[in-house]
């Protein structure tokens, strides 16, 4: 599904019918009538502000703003339109916003406004209820015009609204004196301003006076009182008057009552009572009326988020015709709470409770695009609320990575990332080319280092890698190029690596360059996904079919010259296509100088004769580009192309049959479970004939999904309908490994056996092994082993180790021998478990008998933390018993590992677990050879863990000494801390320097390294830090 809906209008209202109207009536208009539709004229925008305060009772500030940037082409006849317009009508704008755009216009009014403008004036200031403190000078700044009966009850109304009794009964008085008449309008004004200020008694007086006048109430009197009554607290007897008198309401108090009802006790009573009084058209079509819209765009103003959903809730539930948006209904409250800063808590109570009824099923995603298009904080939550409800795909995340690098620069990129790994969303090649790679220049500016960072933050290598390398090849990072690709066998696609290749080809003819890209195309060959794509071939016809491309005949001898001496191939297309470009390019210069006729032929054999030579039959160029006609097998498309494939066939009605099982096989090797169970039950209803693959991917599917029963009868029913089928083993390892975190231990030992009895080893995709596999089901018999063992510790610590038996089980069937990665689960079945003595013994034995090491550190560690009285397990090894096995375990180790390896482990581990006096004796001993690299290397593994004092202990105990250095450990953690962006805790490591100045001495160099990394993220420099620098 897209992210969100095509249309979502984040100005407060509904476009304008005029506006409409308009822009369907300059269509296929000249340029010049194209750049007036762009930039609107005083009249046109005039028009357009009318016609949305007749049908949509509301204005847009941006609208209003507009003509303010052209106030001399405002006619002075609009004035008191847009005057009124600063109101009610700018129902989503605080007051002070209105306040502030009716005085500009008064400015721009000039120094003789006319009665008119004084009473739109007047009425602004009673619609935002604005103070006037002194009527007297108000009066006398209008001047010399005519103050009429209706200006005076302007002036009262604008008092009433404030309650300002004082100055109303100062209005009223001068109303006297000029003998304008006690009309119930009047009389209505005194309810509003008596109800405004809490006084009933007040309204009671104006009541009696308007029977002793002989004054009928009319139905705005009965409103004012109900109004009054509401604001008091007297729900009941309101209720009793609507019942009553509701029918002789105006359309304006109503809604006031809506507004001021939703937070009243019985209320939703009163609520519904007062939605009867309403014209069924704003109630019965099921679409939000502009003016309910409006009220409901107040309530959310002043922050009374609950009376909201409570209107919103009375509503009438929207009933959809066929093929209808649903994305739009209730967007205009997610725009409203947006801009106005509700709580997050609000905003997501709005959104269940749409889903909730079935107004709008995708809340969510028109809430997500809303916060994209403002640029709003709440969007990287709402995506985060957004995920349980779906799969999110990459491309949600594109607004936030633009927002996040606006703000937080580099680290805010890999904050995306992180976030994206939290939420299980796998960044796609598009993703990672767009908005990753190309913001990220510091952090690669280390290769090595910032692929290790991309590949923390979730992006898997198969992913990363083919795009990681163009962008490397675009900056001519050729040397970074091949020490990348020679270190990881993660295959590439060398199709998308042609571009950058070309561009590099183009740019530079030397015969150095030739030689580094031919070692670079040698490089990229040997990890092509496709071993038959003629990469070098492909690339010489894209060079000579360049206009940019400065190679002539003699440079591109040149470069099949290294292609020969790299061992380069090409495809029998790409040698004819060349050997017809060199005998044209021979062929012009043997017609310019006849005389070197001979030379020429002896050039175009000698050539003729290196492309034979460079020929190979089995490379074939298959680009787009160069084969745009021929038609893409399913079995060749990307899952993209087969989704797009699978519409075509749907709209076409065609057999869909044989691209659904290719896209399922594909959604479960690339882990888009949820999508793959669908495809499963879109299969079964299309009867789609179930192949001995496809029952494979669907053991491997159900196993994913952590569902053991529905796997082993797939694996069951596998076995039954093709007897001479292999499964790969690595997803019966998979199985089998879940089958055991459930506890069904015997039941993964039989599929295992069942597995190897079938013979035929087939191992993982592209040749690995099944290593990972087989850790992570030992790992979980070691989890299971322990957990079990805690229920019976007694018994437990005598009997025979899950884990090893399962391994010794595992070599038998011949899936993996004995190493240390796979021996690391037995011991650590004791150490969860709590039985240190038994881990130790354990270590012992496979020592001695496998003369393997596993987790050797942790238990060095261990030993020497007892032989401190640290520990756990201090309780149970006295500090003499473990010194001894200390010294014993020290010979066992030196024996496999020899002295060296085996000390500078013991140095890493009294760090951890010693004192620092040890530690310090250990790295002046003359007798201890120190390996620093492997020192350092055994302290990457612990800035991983977090042992961050570890390291810091191995560096202040290092002060001083020739054969460690102390700066390369504190270079160590601040590379850590640079590789993860982590300002805060990198300069904690500064001050903490700092405070221990005695103790760890802070250089240039590892100050210039903390600076760059605060300013690539716009953090504070510490003022100590400064100093450092200069």
């Amino acid at each position: 599904s897209r992210l969100l809906s095509q249309s979502v209008r984040l100005c407060q209202t509904a476009q304008s019918a005029k506006q409409t109207t308009a822009s369907t009536g300059t269509e296929g208009s000249t340029k010049k009538t194209e750049a007036t539709a762009a930039t609107p004229d005083v009249a046109r925008l005039l028009e357009e502000l009318r016609s949305d305060a007749i049908v949509y009772r509301r204005v847009q500030l941006e609208k209003l703003k507009q003509i303010l940037a052209r106030p001399l082409e405002i006619p002075r006849d609009a004035f008191e339109f847009l005057l009124r317009c600063c109101g009610s009508l700018l129902c989503s704008e605080t007051i002070e916003t209105r306040m502030r755009l009716c005085e500009q216009f008064w400015f721009y009014l000039g120094p003789e406004p006319q009665p008119q403008h004084w009473k739109a004036l007047l009425q602004v200031y009673r619609e935002n209820e604005h103070s006037i403190t002194d009527v007297p000078a108000l009066l006398e700044s209008m001047g010399t015009i005519e103050k009429d009966a209706e200006l005076y009850r302007a002036l009262f109304a604008a008092l009433a609204e404030k309650g300002d009794l004082p100055e109303m009964k100062l209005v009223r008085d001068m109303m006297l004196k000029l003998e304008m008449p006690l009309t119930v309008e009047v009389l209505n004004v005194m309810i509003r301003g008596n109800g405004r200020a809490g006084d009933l008694d007040g309204v009671q007086m104006v009541l009696e006076t308007m029977s002793a006048g002989n004054v009928s109430a009319n139905g705005e009197t009965y409103g004012e009182l109900m109004i009054a009554f509401l604001r008091d607290g007297m729900t009941d007897r309101v209720l009793k008057l609507v019942r009553e008198k509701g029918s002789q309401l105006k359309e304006d108090h109503v809604l006031e009552l809506l507004e001021l009802a939703v937070d009243k006790p019985k209320q939703p009573e009163l609520v519904r009572a007062l939605l009867k009084l309403l014209p069924e058209e704003m109630i019965e079509d099921g679409r939000i009326h502009p003016v309910l819209r409006n009220t409901l765009s107040a309530l959310i103003r002043h922050g009374r988020y609950d009376g909201m959903l409570l209107l919103l809730g009375e509503l009438p539930v929207p009933q959809f015709r066929a093929n209808e948006n649903t994305d739009g209904y209730g967007t205009f409250l997610m725009v409203e709470m947006l801009r106005h800063g509700a709580p997050f808590q609000q905003l997501d109570k709005l959104l269940a409770m749409l889903i909730r009824t079935e107004r709008n099923l995708r809340a969510y995603h028109v809430a997500c695009e809303c916060a994209a298009k403002a640029g709003h904080r709440y969007f990287e939550r709402l995506l985060t609320a957004l995920a349980p409800l779906e799969a999110l795909r990459p491309h949600y995340f594109w607004p936030l990575f633009l927002q996040r690098f606006k703000s937080d620069s580099e680290a805010g990129v890999l904050g995306v990332l992180k976030l994206m790994q939290k939420l299980n969303v796998e960044p796609d090649q598009e993703t990672i080319v767009t908005y990753v790679l190309p913001k990220l220049s510091l952090t690669l500016k280390d290769a090595r280092a910032g692929l290790k960072i991309l590949e923390d933050r979730g992006l898997r290598m198969a992913t990363l890698m083919t795009p990681y390398i163009s962008h490397l090849l675009y900056q001519n990072r050729f040397t970074e190029v091949l020490d990348i690709v020679r270190r990881y066998t993660t295959k590439l696609d060398t199709e998308q690596l042609l571009w950058p290749l070309i561009l590099q080809a183009n740019i530079n003819r030397t015969s150095a360059h030739q030689r580094t890209l031919c070692e670079v195309l040698r490089a990229l060959t040997d990890r092509a996904a496709d071993p038959k794509h003629d990469l070098g071939g492909q690339l010489l016809l894209e060079v000579i079919s360049s206009k940019k491309s400065k190679h002539d005949a003699t440079s591109l001898r040149s470069l099949l010259r290294e292609y020969e001496k790299y061992e380069l191939r090409i495809s029998r297309m790409a040698a004819g296509v060349l050997k017809n470009h060199f005998a044209r390019a021979n062929g012009s210069g043997a017609n310019r100088q006849s005389a070197t006729g001979g030379a020429a032929s002896e050039g175009q054999e000698s050539t003729e004769g290196l492309l034979r030579k460079l020929t190979d039959d089995q490379l074939t160029i298959h680009s787009k580009e160069l084969f745009e006609t021929i038609t893409v097998h399913p079995r060749d498309m990307n899952y993209d192309e087969l989704e797009c494939h699978l519409v075509e066939l749907e709209q076409k009605k065609l057999n869909t049959r044989g691209v659904l099982r290719r896209l399922l096989l594909l959604c479960v090797r690339e882990n888009r479970l949820e999508r793959a169970l669908e495809l499963k039950r879109r299969c079964d209803a299309a009867k789609v004939e179930q192949s001995s693959g496809m029952l494979a991917a669907l053991v491997e599917l159900y196993t994913k999904c952590g569902d053991p029963e529905q796997a082993g009868r797939t694996l069951e029913q596998l076995r039954r309908q093709f007897p001479g089928f292999t499964i790969d083993e690595h997803k019966v390892i998979d199985y089998a490994a879940l089958l055991v975190s459930r506890g069904q231990l015997d039941g993964a030992r039989k599929v295992l056996r069942e597995r190897a009895a079938t013979g035929g080893k087939v191992r993982t995709a592209e040749g690995a092994t099944a290593g990972k596999n087989i850790w992570q089901l030992l790992t979980n018999t070691a989890q299971y082993a322990a957990a079990s063992s805690e229920k019976g510790a007694a018994v437990a610590a005598k009997s025979p180790n899950t884990t090893r038996q399962m391994l010794d089980l595992l070599v038998e069937l011949g899936y993996c021998s004995y190493d240390n990665a796979l021996l690391g689960p037995v011991v650590r079945e004791y150490l969860l478990a709590g039985h240190y003595r038994q881990a130790i013994e354990e270590f012992k034995r496979i020592a001695i008998e496998k003369r393997r090491t596993p987790l050797q550190l942790e238990i060095l560690t261990l030993l020497v933390g007892l032989t401190n009285g640290k520990g756990d397990a201090a309780a149970t090894i006295s500090v003499d018993e473990a010194k001894a096995l200390l010294s014993e375990m020290l010979q066992t180790v030196t024996q496999i590992h020899g002295p060296v390896n085996t000390n500078n482990t013991l140095i890493v581990a009294l760090a951890d677990a010693g004192t620092e006096a040890q530690l310090r004796r250990m790295l002046i001993n003359p007798e201890v050879r120190i390996n620093h690299s492997y020192i350092l290397t055994q302290c990457e593994f612990l800035m991983t863990s977090g042992k961050v004092d570890v390291v810091l202990r191995l560096a202040k105990c290092s002060k001083g000494l020739a054969n460690v250095r102390e700066q390369d450990f504190l270079q160590l953690v601040l590379g850590h801390y640079v590789r993860e962006n982590n300002c805060e805790a990198a300069v904690q490591l500064f001050q903490r320097l700092v405070n221990d100045e005695d103790e760890l001495k802070v250089t240039a160099d590892f100050a210039r390294k903390l600076s760059n990394l605060l300013e690539a993220n716009n953090y504070e420099v510490p003022d100590g830090l400064k100093l450092y620098l200069k």
